[in-house]
């Protein structure tokens, strides 16, 4: 591993407050099983925001049990930390948990259907009106129930971490305490635009006004840059990032320069595999546990999969046994009462996971082939870990092999903790709440996008395409003139924008001005459509722009 200075302490006067001394700015990482989060205000310290039970992480949701009053009026209460975890197995009907994967999708996606056979207590549904997954949560008797979307469940979380900044900003600072209502949060690059959106919607329900979506990868690269303090002035350095979450295993290639007093941090290519993530290694160790029981107890095991306070109780085990065997070859697993009364005490072995775990792991090396197509992988300089899975034996063995030794393999970010930091760091940015501005990020897009133009003459035929290929950065604004209507007055024009040529994502209508006709144009008529990416890495058409030429009649002299 390469010799490199890494500075791990925070100043806490790093933050001005530009705007008044009541400024404040929450960075969230809301991971698909855990949540971190930063408050940024004046007299707090640049640190995690701990939990209700001073722990510096929560699960990521809640249980919503909900009641009836003695006017039959129903009555909801909400469960977090590890209340949550208890309230689930007791009422597996109120656990609304790794529900990341469902936002933005529809009833037809496969993230809805895997979440319902690994969770079978809670009901999953679709909104009325709207392609979107709703979660049904009942009372004790099943009789009555409710319905929230997915994005109004999230709101909870994040209203819940919203009040308790305030309470700790109020409890460190009380002489300087305004209001939080601006976030920054991470998000994986392989998010559509309907999840990124379904995830602003929910922030903004819970009053947070969203200022940037920040990509995992990108987060844990400034975390990492703001750190070290020995980068080389106009050198350019790679380093891959490795960071195996709970709901997938995602790697960017990440270009570091150093000049001017500026650090500037590109995404130069991306891969991910839901193929291989934390959940699963979770997964494999519940069907361990699920067979050992079956066969000792002649129980169908399809019969226990029905049983969803059975599975909430062998859910939390595989959970724990998981996390030993990263540090242990073998565990023994205790459940009470997992099923029709019976107990359950077995020993899993490391060895027993990684044999279920070898098809996932195929997908380290197809992930690393494809982000380091067409690069010289002798540039690289390091490959920084991150995410919990990372602490994974086997992970690292995977990679030891690729690379061919462990010397590439670096430690220097804090494997739960760097997204948040890098987030927050970003965000404090955008705000101006830093210093100076320190860093520059250019992230780039991991899909290609493609931009349809109808007239109202024809419209159901495109009167032109414009294509956007795959890693456009997020800095660019670009303009294309749409040729088809050089010259030609046209009424309205319909956009319609296509993600990965498949389906459509957005849809933009403009009229052309009655002061814009043919009369007051006679010189002709030029459209032009600007289109780039928002903060938060959503892929838009800014505006049409319209240019007249009228004619102008130029009377000749004679000399």
């Amino acid at each position: 591993m390469a010799n490199m200075k890494i500075s791990l302490g925070f100043v806490i006067s790093f933050f001005l407050c530009l705007f008044g001394g009541n400024c404040a700015l929450l960075g969230i990482d809301f991971g698909t099983e855990y949540t971190k989060a930063i408050l940024v205000a004046p007299g707090v310290p640049f640190d995690i925001l701990l939990t209700s039970e001073s722990k510096r992480k929560d699960v990521s949701g809640l249980a919503l049990l909900m009641d009836l009053d003695k006017d039959g009026k129903k009555e909801f209460h909400r469960k977090y930390g590890t209340q949550a975890l208890s309230t689930c197995i007791k009422t597996p009907q109120s656990c609304m948990l790794y529900l990341k994967p469902l936002l933005g999708q529809s009833h037809a996606d496969d993230a809805m259907h895997d979440h319902a056979s690994k969770f079978p207590g809670i009901g999953l549904g679709v909104q009325p009106g709207r392609d979107a997954v709703s979660v049904i949560t009942a009372d004790k008797s099943s009789k009555h129930n409710e319905t929230f979307l997915v994005e109004e469940v999230i709101a909870m979380t994040f209203l819940e971490i919203k009040n308790r900044a305030m309470e700790y900003w109020q409890e460190r600072s009380p002489e300087t305490v305004g209001s939080v209502d601006e976030v920054v949060i991470s998000v994986p690059s392989y998010f559509t635009e309907a999840a990124r959106i379904a995830l602003t919607d929910a922030a903004e329900l819970a009053g947070l006004k969203v200022i940037s979506l920040v990509d995992d990868g990108l987060a844990i690269a400034i975390d990492y840059g703001q750190k070290r303090t020995d980068f080389p002035e106009n050198e350019k350095e790679y380093h891959l990032i490795v960071d195996a979450g709970a709901g997938a295993t995602k790697v960017s290639l990440v270009s570091f320069v150093n000049s001017n007093n500026t650090l500037t941090l590109e995404l130069e290519n991306y891969g991910f595999s839901n193929k291989l993530n934390g959940e699963l290694f979770t997964v494999m160790v519940k069907n361990i546990i699920l067979e050992q029981f079956a066969e000792r107890n002649n129980i169908p095991t399809d019969e226990i999969l029905k049983d969803s306070r059975a599975m909430q109780k062998v859910w939390q085990a595989a959970e724990k046994g998981k996390l030993i065997l990263s540090a242990n070859t073998e565990t023994t697993v205790n459940i009470e009462s997992i099923y029709k009364e019976l107990d359950f005490k077995g020993v899993i072995t490391r060895a027993e996971l990684e044999k279920k775990m070898e098809y996932s792991l195929s997908a380290i090396p197809e992930m690393l082939d494809t982000v380091f197509k067409g690069f010289d992988i002798k540039k690289l300089n390091s490959v920084i870990l991150s995410g919990g899975s990372v602490r994974v034996p086997i992970v690292q063995q995977n990679l030891v092999d690729y690379f061919g030794s462990n010397e590439l393999l670096s430690k220097n970010v804090n494997a739960d903790e760097s997204v948040v930091f890098g987030t927050t760091l970003e965000g404090a940015q955008i705000l101006q709440l830093t210093r100076k501005k320190q860093f520059k990020v250019i992230d780039r897009s991991s899909v290609d996008y493609i931009i349809r133009y109808f007239s109202t003459e024809t419209p159901s035929v495109p009167e032109g395409v414009i294509q956007v290929p795959q890693g456009l950065s997020s800095q660019e604004k670009l303009t294309a003139n749409l040729t088809s209507f050089s010259d030609k007055f046209v009424p309205s024009i319909d956009i319609e924008v296509l993600s990965e040529g498949k389906s459509v994502i957005q849809k933009y209508s403009f009229k052309t001005p009655k002061r814009f006709n043919e009369t007051t144009c006679e010189g002709g008529l030029e459209y032009s459509l600007n289109y780039g990416f928002s903060h938060s890495n959503i892929f838009q058409v800014k505006n049409i722009k319209l240019n007249c030429y009228p004619v102008v009649n130029l009377s000749l002299i004679h000399i």
